[in-house]
């Protein structure tokens, strides 16, 4: 869902440029364009980033529940707070999530990329997939 809206709003950027240099000569209609075109994208934007936050969440919820654990809380982090630090990049999103396994409450971390199509993608920029978890855990997808 969060490729859709991506996709989206990147149709509705490219049909507002187009418009507004058509109709570049009239300012107030150019103007009306571009401001119609933010209206529209932006809320897609924050659809596709919600989508991708879903994602991110789904792959912890399953390698969690894989390996016999219960997800407790799943908490957005800065790299800063995370072991991962000092590999630290904004293609990246940070997560310590807390779960539940063998009665034993336990903290483990989830370096996730920011590619909408395949989470488990190798990244141009940025470092790739990773956990931190305890013992010998199952992170294959």
């Amino acid at each position: 869902m969060a490729t859709f809206f991506s996709f989206l709003c990147a149709i509705f950027l490219f049909a507002t440029i187009i418009l507004a240099i058509i109709f570049r000569r009239n300012k107030t209609a150019s103007l009306g364009i571009i401001l119609a075109g933010l209206m529209v994208c932006i809320p897609l934007f924050f659809l596709a980033d919600w989508g991708l936050k879903n994602q991110h969440k789904a792959e912890i919820n399953r390698v969690i529940t894989k390996n016999h654990g219960t997800v407790i809380e799943i908490d957005k982090v800065d790299a800063k707070e995370t072991p991962f630090y000092p590999e630290a990049s904004a293609s990246n999103r940070y997560y310590k999530v807390t779960f539940e396994l063998n009665n034993e409450k336990i903290i483990g971390w989830y370096r996730a990329t920011n590619y909408i199509n395949d989470i488990h993608a190798t990244p141009s920029k940025g470092y790739p997939e990773r956990w931190i978890l305890p013992g010998s855990f199952d992170t294959s997808h």
